[in-house]
């Protein structure tokens, strides 16, 4: 194994064990320290500033002002700030097909005043403004998972 691989590899086994012990003494819930410790991880790894929800929340900076997202259960969001920019993930579960679910979502976003950009219709990227969002949709025994990539560009 490739030792640039394994280090990081560890160090985040020993992040999240590190949380399991500190959970098991009741310092606080064990959903805040898993995103802690998942975050904690990301930032040394990268050095970039990242927001972690795993408790079916958004971000805390999650534009949902200008990004409509449809119904359905949230099972965990991302912030990453990136060179000027900012990205973030959502992830939820969503009652239907995944026909359904990317139309929903395109509905949506196009109501909102996103648009696909020309040359690229059908492929489930929309923009407005400085915001782009692609939404991706897959559905496998009953359950449907829809993404939501979120991609707010650096101005100028």
């Amino acid at each position: 194994m490739n030792r640039s691989v394994a280090r990081p590899a560890r160090r985040i086994v020993v992040v999240l064990a590190a949380a399991a012990v500190a959970a098991a003494l009741g310092a606080c819930s064990p959903q805040d320290l898993v995103d802690g410790a998942v975050e904690n991880a990301v930032e040394q790894q990268t050095g970039a500033d990242v927001d972690v929800e795993t408790d079916g929340s958004l971000p805390a900076d999650f534009p949902a002002d200008v990004v409509p997202l449809v119904d359905g259960k949230i099972s965990h969001g991302v912030g990453n700030d990136t060179d000027g920019g900012k990205v973030w993930i959502v992830a939820m579960e969503y009652d239907g097909t995944a026909d359904e679910a990317t139309t929903a979502a395109r509905d949506a976003l196009t109501a909102a005043g996103f648009a696909e950009p020309e040359g690229m219709t059908g492929m489930g990227l929309l923009e407005k403004d400085d915001y782009q969002v692609l939404v991706v949709s897959a559905g496998q025994g009953g359950v449907t998972a829809l993404s939501y990539t979120v991609t707010l560009r650096p101005a100028g």
